[in-house]
């Protein structure tokens, strides 16, 4: 005879198994996030931080539940004052013991930009500074129009007018509005996440995702309350005009305006101000601790119900892909448009054959007036001190000292006397090259007088 089974016999309630609860219940398993945590609260939230200042909606924007983390207390434990409490604290775990300028720290400083070179003023930078830097980098991604002629090496020359010289301390604004847009997602997923725990009844849960989302909604507020502004040193009543020479050996910018104008390039900087906030340096210190609010997730999240760790992973998961997707931003690039927005400058550029015909070309578009020519600048650019190098600069400079209208240069006017017969040859290609400057020069005023 079988032996009956415990089910043999008995009814099968199928209205138990509908109601099955569809929420996982609260039990003691626990998924082991510690790890998944730190991972998401690494770079990309610190990134969340580095746009508040260009983009004012962005500031408002940050109240989703983006873990703190190492990185973004590192951040701000630099900006609080060396007396303050609280940076004491972040500082101990962080290991910063220094103030770094909020310019720095928050990317708008910090680069180092090409000699500068001005030859109707006399100034000469070795390393001028960030804006600079983002001038130059600008500059080299520009197409050029190329002159024809000899070629030995590729040269670029860029022109850059200025008519517009901007106020000291002038605001800056972004001009991006994307992040704004997008940052709904992590926000209403947050929120989500929070009012579905509380309907679970998970209370642990509730408020730890609701404190990460009050410490990174204050954390974007206190720090967008910084001002970004232009500054750029005064300037002198009746200074000469600013026009020079920024650039490497091989991509040479020229910059011709007023002086405000160029030195907003070579002198000027983006200060990140937060001196005009007298509360403002506490209230940093207070973000840097309260960022730490992390380790009290990763502390308390095994506390939470099954469901209530996987509303907590959603929710941050959400956030991190959102914080991932502001450090993918080209920051260098925003920074040069809000540059570019307040200078506005006329900008072309051309690529020359040999250095020679830079040298030539520079000298023709520099000139201040039909007479003058500066010697510096064609020794500074083509160093070389051969007796051929000295007859073609000495007869170069004397025809252009009689004027730029000139249709050729001329060298039967070269003195060749002590020119080895053998160097003869490299003479003549090098007047052929300043004749080639003096064609591209003409087309460089047909092009400006087209924009016109």
């Amino acid at each position: 005879m079988p032996i009956p089974t415990p089910i043999d016999g008995a009814p099968l309630n199928y209205r138990s198994i509908i109601t099955l609860p569809i929420l996982p219940d609260k039990s003691k398993f626990s998924l082991d996030i510690s790890g998944l945590a730190s991972i998401l609260g690494g770079p990309g939230a610190k990134s969340s931080l580095l746009l508040v200042h260009i983009n004012k909606k962005r500031r408002w924007l940050g109240w989703y539940n983006s873990p703190g983390s190492y990185y973004q207390v590192d951040l701000l434990s630099g900006i609080t004052p060396s007396t303050s409490l609280l940076r004491f604290i972040a500082t101990s775990i962080c290991g910063r013991d220094s103030f770094v300028d909020p310019g720095v720290l928050f990317g708008y400083d910090g680069q180092k930009g090409p000699k500068f070179r001005a030859p109707h003023s006399g100034l000469s930078i070795d390393k001028t500074g960030h804006l600079a830097a983002l001038f130059a980098n600008g500059c080299k991604e520009m197409e050029a129009k190329k002159v024809r002629g000899r070629e030995t090496r590729s040269n670029s020359v860029t022109i850059a007018k200025f008519h517009n010289s901007p106020p000291d301390e002038q605001p800056l604004l972004g001009v991006d509005n994307r992040a704004s847009i997008w940052a709904s997602a992590p926000i209403i997923v947050s929120l989500g996440a929070c009012i579905a725990s509380a309907l679970y009844s998970d209370w642990i849960a509730f408020f730890i995702i609701l404190f990460g989302i009050m410490v990174n909604g204050l954390s974007c507020l206190v720090v967008g309350l910084g001002e970004l502004t232009l500054f750029r040193p005064d300037i002198a009543t009746g200074s000469l005009p600013g026009n020079g020479l920024l650039g490497s050996d091989k991509d040479i910018i020229l910059l011709i305006g007023a002086e405000q104008a160029v030195s907003s390039i070579t002198r000027g900087k983006f200060l990140l101000d937060y001196n005009r906030w007298s509360f403002h340096y506490s209230l940093l210190g207070l973000c840097s601790v309260l960022l730490l609010q992390s380790i009290i997730q990763i502390l308390l999240v095994p506390q939470f119900s099954l469901f209530g760790q996987l509303l907590f992973i959603f929710s941050i998961a959400i956030s991190w892909s959102y914080n991932a997707w502001l450090s993918t931003w080209d920051k260098g690039a925003i920074q040069k448009r809000m540059l570019n927005n307040l200078v506005k400058p006329k900008l072309i550029k051309y690529e020359l054959g040999t250095r020679t015909t830079v040298v030539v070309f520079i000298l023709l578009v520099l000139s201040r007036g039909e007479h003058y020519v500066n010697e510096g600048i064609l020794n500074d650019v083509l160093p070389n001190d051969t007796e051929v190098w000295r007859s073609c600069k000495s007869t170069i400079l004397d025809q252009l000292s009689n004027g730029r209208e000139q249709k050729q240069f001329d060298i039967s006017k070269c003195d060749c006397t002590h020119v080895p017969e053998s160097e003869r040859a490299l003479l003549g290609a090098l007047f052929s090259d300043a004749q080639t400057a003096l064609e591209g020069f003409r087309q460089y005023q047909r092009d400006m007088e087209s924009k016109q």
